[in-house]
């Protein structure tokens, strides 16, 4: 059977041109939608995918940066919202006809879809190519250019985690109610994460980039094609291959489920595949014109609808016979939608969208019965019920799965269910009927540890019951805040950028303080910068961005961590800052009158101040001088600050002494190791030297007093007489720069 079918299929589409098939009709266009006038600078291609809202309106984005609204009876414009991008990516709706949608300006954006007007738009770091996924709970999940998928509550656009991968992911994300999400990214991986945290449960390599967005199949097999020219299927929960299938070219295009379950996609060239489910086996092919991109959309009368790249758009039916074509004038890369009555919805590089009836005379409409018969699943991108018009018992296609929810968070289980309405509903918990859960979703809005149990649905029409397999929700203690990764303690110079940062988990969410030197850190300065953010890697973390680092930086920095149900308290670190290159002093020489001569050199206009130790572990503000005196630029001081002079005359010889013979007395400019021993041995303190400042003046001298110093006519320092107060014999000083405004060098 299968031979024979290929031969049909190629032999038809030889003689296509001249003979049409038997059976085959015009294509059922209803009417068609303009985006803008077709002039040489416009950009008004169409090639996301539409969506159906319940509301009569289709929506759909455009490369004119543009999002329309259209009346779906008439294809009048209702409204359109303008972006600062091109629009690739499809919408998702939820019950409120709130659209959600990305632009390639790097924003997802939030609409009302009655009048379009914004509700909120959520930044990313890239294009936003990937079409939005919408939860249950209220969760919508978008992938970016920037690496990153995103987990944003749909109230607000609060980003809820992020998850980062090796490449662009403008797949779209595949949901399994309640428990993961799938999607494919440009780095080759088709990855599984925890819908509600954002944590990797598995990564699975392909040889090429993924584009194609992932479809949720029978078992809870995942479907994804490659840029390798493989479709895939892999195993939900483990991420194992379960086989995979050789097409005639990259697949760009996402899978449809067809009515019997095989699997319907464009092989990357110009051939459609129907495979078999169970082993990806080729069951049937059918050859257009061009490149399939497009992703095929099957409806309930059993006709597989796409576009191709030879600018046409195609309806066969499941046996491969062509049922209709329409020819556009632009490629048509964009998937068919298809509406609850049947309609067809399907966008063009000609910058119109089209709708196509459904076929005259069949009774049948909307799309197929199957887990997956478009892209995005079904015309508003929403996992939900798919009514059928055979007399049985509901059908569960979906299972309610097991689940571990932290408690006070958000709980859905959900049947997916085919089969006739009305439905009645009604939840179990541990074998009893739970009062007022009578609805499709069993819906918490806080887990108690109460709700620990066992579940169940019964779903009953009047052809029957069904019942679900039961299933355990477990609701998980809360996790006081605990710090997982502590701030390291950091050396390093005037004028760089460093960064502190502290990860740590916690139920809930978890928040951060930082803290110097015990105290609440000001923040208010503008080199001071803080980023708390979420990884399902790394959980709760909090970077401390200090620029143009300052010595006053210097402290001992922690950070406290504290969620809902406890906090935890950093470790110590310790951040060192060398002085600016740019401040520098010289001792000129010991004069005649007993004075030590120094030269500061910095920054013009800046300020030197003096301090004095005798410990070297407390240092007191002395005295601060001027750095005014010009300085000519040096040869190679290109990009340089101006640098200004402060002289500066020290009294550390008594008059009529031998300066030669005092010199030997006179330590200054001590190196590390000399000061470290000196302070062991007077102080009895073990000082690490290489943690020590180098440009010191330490007096050894000076057993004279001050009495003793104005009986012997000692000269004072007629511009710095508070010097003279303060010289003692064991003093240490040191020379800072401050730094407030001072250029970085």
């Amino acid at each position: 059977m299968k031979h024979r079918y290929r031969g049909r299929f190629l032999h038809l589409l030889a003689i296509l041109p001249l003979i049409q098939p038997s059976g085959y009709c015009g294509a059922p266009l209803e009417w068609t939608f303009t985006t803008v006038s077709r002039t040489v600078w416009s950009k008004g291609e169409i090639v996301a995918s539409p969506s159906v809202g319940q509301n009569d309106l289709v929506y759909f984005g455009a490369k004119d940066y543009t999002f329309y609204a259209v009346d779906s009876a008439k294809g009048k414009l209702a409204w359109k919202y303008r972006t600062h991008g091109a629009i690739s990516s499809s919408a998702a709706i939820d019950d409120n006809s709130v659209v959600y949608f990305g632009s390639e300006d790097s924003f997802v954006y939030a609409l009302n879809g009655d009048n379009g007007e914004l509700d909120w738009r959520f930044e990313t770091g890239g294009k936003v190519r990937s079409s939005p996924a919408l939860s249950n709970l209220g969760i919508l999940y978008v992938g970016s250019d920037d690496k990153n998928v995103y987990a944003l509550d749909t109230a607000d656009g609060t980003k809820l985690w992020k998850f980062t991968t090796g490449g662009k992911v403008s797949s779209s994300v595949a949901l399994a109610e309640g428990l993961s999400i799938f999607f494919g990214a440009e780095d080759g991986f088709i990855y599984s994460l925890d819908a509600d945290t954002g944590e990797k449960k598995w990564a699975y390599r392909t040889a090429g980039k993924i584009t194609a967005s992932p479809v949720v199949g029978h078992n809870n097999s995942i479907l994804v094609g490659s840029e390798d020219n493989y479709m895939y299927c892999l195993n939900g929960r483990t991420g194992k291959l379960k086989w995979r299938t050789l097409l005639n070219g990259p697949v760009n295009s996402s899978a449809a489920i067809g009515p019997s379950g095989r699997i319907i996609v464009g092989g990357g060239g110009d051939e459609l595949y129907q495979l078999n489910p169970v082993d990806g086996s080729i069951v049937q092919r059918y050859k257009a014109r061009g490149a399939i991109v497009s992703s095929p959309a099957v409806g309930k009368n059993g006709i597989i609808y796409f576009g191709s790249n030879d600018r046409r758009v195609y309806a066969v039916d499941l046996s491969g016979e062509m049922v209709w074509s329409h020819q556009t004038s632009g490629r048509v890369v964009s998937s068919p939608a298809i509406g609850p009555d049947g309609a067809v919805y399907v966008g063009s590089e000609d910058h119109k969208l089209y709708a196509f009836k459904s076929q005259p005379g069949l009774a049948k409409s909307g799309p197929a019965i199957s887990s997956w018969p478009m892209f995005g699943k079904n015309s508003r991108r929403l996992p939900g019920l798919i009514e059928e018009d055979n007399e049985t018992a509901p059908h569960i296609v979906f299972q309610p799965q097991s689940q571990t929810r932290p408690l006070g968070q958000q709980v859905a289980l959900i049947a997916e269910i085919h089969g006739q309405g009305p439905f009645q509903y009604q939840w179990y918990k541990d074998g009893e009927p739970i009062v007022g859960q009578t609805q499709p979703m069993l819906s918490i809005g806080e887990a108690t540890n109460d709700d620990t149990g066992d579940y169940f649905v019964n779903i009953e029409n009047q052809f029957g019951l069904t019942r679900s397999f039961p299933v355990t929700l477990t609701i998980k203690p809360p996790k006081p805040a605990q710090i997982v990764l502590n701030p390291k303690p950091l050396k390093a110079e005037y004028g760089q950028t460093i960064q502190l940062k502290v990860t740590a988990r916690g139920s809930g969410t978890v928040t951060f303080e930082w803290l110097k030197d015990g105290a609440s850190l000001d923040i208010a300065q503008d080199r001071i910068e803080i980023l708390d953010d979420y990884s399902p890697i790394e959980g709760y973390y909090s970077i401390l961005t200090l620029k143009s680092l300052q010595t006053n930086d210097e402290g001992l920095y922690s950070v406290v961590a504290s969620n809902q149900y406890g906090k935890m308290e950093s470790t110590v670190a310790k951040l060192s800052v060398d002085p600016s290159h740019l401040f520098k002093f010289s001792i000129t020489s010991l004069e005649d009158d007993g004075y030590l001569k120094i030269e500061a050199v910095g920054p013009i206009n800046h300020k030197v101040v003096i301090q004095e130790s005798t410990n070297f572990l407390k240092w007191k503000d002395m005295l601060t001088i001027p750095l005014s005196k010009p300085l000519p630029p040096a040869d190679d001081s290109s990009g340089q600050p101006d640098l200004g002079l402060a002289e500066l005359r020290l009294p550390v010889l008594p008059v009529g002494e031998d300066l030669e013979q005092k010199k030997v007395e006179i330590a200054v400019r001590l190196s590390k190791l000399a000061i470290a021993k000196w302070i062991s041995d007077e102080q009895g303190i073990e000082v690490d030297p290489d943690s020590l400042e180098v440009e010191l003046i330490f007096i050894l001298s000076r057993d004279d007093t001050r009495e003793q110093q104005l009986k012997q006519g000692y000269p004072l320092d007629p511009n710095h007489p508070e010097v003279l107060k303060r010289l003692e014999k064991g003093r240490f000083f040191r020379f800072k720069l401050i730094e407030a405004l001072a250029p970085a060098p």
